[in-house]
């Protein structure tokens, strides 16, 4: 009986990690469209995929900050969250609790 129980905790390990892994690689493709819906280009994209970065959303927020001109506005980035190609609510409304939108 134990054995059959520590198999059981291997696999729940297993399937949590997997869980997590899948959660990771599905952010990992908003913030690709994320990127493409701001215009960020294509090569600068596959060039950050390949990089691995731990905070590939940061890198492209940064970006957008420091390219565009005037900045954009924290609306901006709310609408762009918020929309339906995007649908982040949890940090649509994070942005809403923190800044008066």
């Amino acid at each position: 009986m134990y054995f059959d129980f520590k198999i059981g905790s291997i696999y729940s390990t297993n399937t949590n990690h997997l869980n997590s892994y899948q959660q990771q690689q599905n952010q990992s493709f908003k913030w690709v469209e994320f990127a493409r819906l701001i215009g960020i280009n294509e090569s600068e994209i596959e060039h950050w995929l390949s990089q691995s970065l731990q905070y590939p959303a940061s890198r492209v927020i940064s970006t957008w900050c420091n390219c565009t001109s005037p900045p954009p506005t924290v609306a901006e980035l709310h609408s762009i969250i918020s929309s339906n190609k995007l649908n982040r609510v949890d940090l649509a409304h994070y942005i809403e609790t923190m800044y008066s939108i």
